[in-house]
């Protein structure tokens, strides 16, 4: 029972992965860039193979300027990481 809780849980992180990569209109690729990862680790993200953090999603959401808002996802000011 707990295996398959885990397994949702892990899905629901992989669906957001993808939608926040598709709001901001970008290829996994350019995902992966902005948190310093591979494609390969972002496609992977997204199948739900690896999990990522809170704080990796959080910092692709900062820099990409995407606030989230319950279950909606709103244009916000992109932080600027590093002059």
């Amino acid at each position: 029972m707990m295996s398959r809780k885990l397994s949702e849980e892990k899905m629901e992180r992989a669906e957001l992965a993808r939608e926040v990569r598709v709001f901001a209109g970008l290829s996994q690729r350019a995902a992966g860039k902005v948190v310093h990862r591979t494609e390969k680790a972002w496609a992977r993200w997204e199948r739900g193979e690896i999990v990522f953090d809170d704080a990796m999603l959080e910092l692709f959401c900062l820099k990409c300027g995407i606030r989230m808002d319950g279950d909606r996802l709103k244009r916000a000011k992109p932080v600027r990481m590093f002059p």
